[in-house]
């Protein structure tokens, strides 16, 4: 089976399969060594390849990665495995319940967020965070902007160059050239008052509805207008 470039996943439930770390780690790792075999995508992650099997199980069951055949290593024959497309997107069916799919993708963030807060916390703990002019190494980015459909059409496709830039260096080993591994993360999405999503919870009938929602820090429940604490804060 062809590996196509991009795989489109069209249900909550097949994504659902991405959110847990692990297996989100194996496509991490695959897409810089497939095809491959147990013990590559193991020794990228520093765990025991006898802990991957139950995970490449499902993702396979998934449609994410696919047998590749056969090849002989010392004293044995390895199975090879590949994955069935480089990237996968979100695309979920627009006839579904937008319940669950919007579930997965508030789950599927949360994931996201822990990795970063991870990758933070040991880079601090190492003291490797540089916010100085001559040796920056990192960017934080938080704004509210009211956009017009065409200018986050816009933010969407600068946001793609940006994935497409990083794609580009999937295959690089780390003694091609002097680099540093990055972890980044990108998130563009509609701010929605409290207000408006209770009252949205409550005519779906969700048992959270009863629950008050978190304020959104530095926004004023009385105003549209974010405040001028929660504007934006930026290090470049």
């Amino acid at each position: 089976m062809a590996r196509v470039g991009v795989k489109f996943i069209n249900s909550p439930e097949q994504w659902s399969v991405l959110t847990a770390p692990a297996r989100f780690e194996i496509i991490e790792a695959m897409q810089e060594l497939a095809p491959c075999g147990i013990r590559a995508i193991a020794d990228q992650l520093g765990a025991a390849p006898d802990t991957l099997y139950r995970h490449m199980d499902v993702l396979i069951k998934a449609g994410y990665v696919v047998h590749a055949g056969f090849r002989k290593v010392p004293r044995a024959t390895e199975q090879l495995f590949d994955l069935t497309a480089d990237d996968f997107q979100i695309r979920f069916d627009t006839q579904a319940d937008p319940g669950p799919a919007n579930d997965m993708i508030r789950d599927t963030a949360a994931a996201f967020f822990k990795r970063v807060q991870q990758t933070l916390d040991r880079a601090a703990a190492a003291r490797a965070l540089n916010a100085t002019q001559e040796g920056i190494n990192l960017t934080l980015l938080n704004e509210y902007a009211r956009l017009t459909a065409d200018e986050f059409k816009q933010l969407r496709s600068l946001l793609r160059q940006a994935k497409q830039l990083l794609d580009n260096t999937r295959r690089r080993s780390a003694g091609d050239v002097p680099v540093q591994l990055y972890n980044v993360l990108m998130v563009a999405a509609p701010v929605i008052s409290n207000r408006a999503a209770e009252a949205q919870a409550r005519f779906n009938g969700s048992p959270k509805a009863k629950q008050k929602t978190k304020p959104i820090a530095g926004f004023n429940r009385k105003q549209s207008n974010p405040t001028a604490s929660g504007r934006g804060r930026k290090k470049e």
